[in-house]
């Protein structure tokens, strides 16, 4: 398989050019200066200088383009226009490293997470430009793209765990509750995206697999059962609907702070206390203060 990586200077183009290469694959950086990736095939152009002959004879092509700033963040859904109309009408396939803000955060798909009031205002206009991206590849019929979502918490230097979950249009949490994938893992999901071509004409996010948690013995018979972290997952779904400051204290402190701090607890002792403070944050009846000494009783 042959595969073009364009903008393969960038963290993620680097690490899903070294991915392919690995696997085996026949893999070409478009790079605009110094080709950084590591393939040796490099063709140095700028992204909008790439002509139709310039992609002829590859089976996918890989967007990696990415901004930060103001003059670089407008690029992101421009390039992913121009790679379209380049292939448009041909077999190659495009794959497109895509951002999260546009993951839904609820079944009717009506919020996404960049639509919460407590979502960064520095990341908005990327999660924008993401959003003008995918919604130009979804009116097109003539072009045979994917779209790759990370995680809410896209790690630049995160470890390489080798395992993940495929997710769909909605913000995939692991076993831990959270919504976190590394660069590193997230190229795996990509190249895997990239061999089987599973995808084509939809969007798809991947969240790093993690292990459930246990208490201190470590035995199997005290190991948390799965209704445990449904309850977590559906609290953390609540959550991103909700966005009430008491909801995400709740969550990122005093949930997890039970669970791991409550090991002497057996797991229904635990699940007892998460489904009292969940009920106390529902019916409003907690403070920032209150929750914290929940979370610092002496059990």
């Amino acid at each position: 398989m042959k595969i073009a990586v364009v903008c393969a200077n960038g963290k993620a183009g680097q690490l899903i050019t070294k991915e392919a290469l690995n696997r085996g694959f026949d893999v070409t950086a478009f790079v605009r200066g110094e080709n950084k990736s590591a393939t040796k095939n490099a063709v140095t152009k700028d992204l909008f200088d790439i002509t139709k002959e310039d992609l002829n004879g590859f089976d996918v092509v890989v967007d990696a383009c990415g901004g930060w700033t103001a003059e670089t963040i407008p690029v992101i859904p421009k390039a992913g226009e121009y790679l379209c109309n380049l292939l448009a009408g041909t077999d190659t396939r495009l794959v497109i490293v895509g951002g999260a803000g546009s993951l839904y955060v609820n079944p009717e798909h009506t919020i996404t997470v960049a639509d919460g009031k407590d979502f960064p205002d520095a990341f908005k206009p990327l999660a924008a430009a993401h959003q003008v991206l995918l919604d130009g590849l979804r009116k097109r019929n003539d072009v045979k793209w994917t779209y790759v979502s990370p995680a809410g918490d896209f790690q630049a230097d995160g470890e390489r765990t080798g395992e993940y979950t495929l997710g769909g249009e909605e913000l995939v949490l692991n076993s831990k509750g959270e919504s976190v994938i590394s660069y590193a893992d997230y190229a795996i999901a990509f190249v895997d995206e990239i061999a089987n071509g599973n995808h084509i004409g939809e969007r798809i996010s991947v969240v790093a697999n993690k292990a459930k948690i246990k208490h201190k013995t470590g035995t199997a018979d005290n190991a948390v059962p799965e209704i445990f972290v449904k309850i977590k997952f559906a609290c953390l779904q609540l959550s991103l609907v909700n966005r009430t400051e008491e909801f995400h204290l709740f969550l990122n402190s005093s949930l997890d702070s039970l669970c791991t701090g409550s090991e002497e607890l057996s797991w229904i002792e635990a699940l007892a206390f998460e489904i009292l403070a969940l009920f106390n944050v529902l019916s409003c009846s907690c403070c920032k203060c209150e929750l914290a000494l929940c979370v610092n009783i002496d059990l």
